[in-house]
């Protein structure tokens, strides 16, 4: 669908109107949004609301780190992890773990669109791309 830049810019305006901080969105406000779109009918509502979850989803990933490891990984490292991350972007965050085996070892971090690749997978494709 395209989006008009009326529509991107009134989206936007909305969800400037529901972000609280960085990463952090409120959920009442959100709401509060959708049902006031609903209600009203603008004629590129549609659009309006594509828009707008864009923007909200963009936020909420800037929240949320997701580490990927080829094992579990234990209480304690998941504590320093959590702790650098938090002081290394200076905001409260979500942590998801899953385990990705091709991963073979190390970890690999995303947080918003920082991403931080430190398996040994990667390590391999970038010796294998210099040769």
């Amino acid at each position: 669908m395209k989006i008009s830049k009326k529509a991107q810019d009134t989206a936007r305006r909305f969800a400037q109107f529901c972000i609280t901080g960085v990463g952090v969105v409120d959920e009442a406000s959100v709401k509060t949004v959708i049902e006031k779109l609903r209600e009203s009918k603008p004629s590129d509502h549609q659009a309006i609301l594509t828009a707008f979850k864009n923007f909200i989803e963009i936020e909420l990933k800037k929240g949320m780190a997701t580490v990927e490891s080829a094992i579990e990984l234990t209480a304690e490292v998941k504590s320093q992890l959590e702790s650098s991350l938090t002081a290394r972007y200076d905001r409260s965050l979500s942590f998801i773990y899953t385990i990705t085996p091709e991963l073979l070892g190390g970890v690999k971090i995303r947080v918003g669109d920082d991403l931080v690749d430190n398996s040994v997978q990667a390590k391999i494709e970038q010796l294998s791309a210099a040769f």
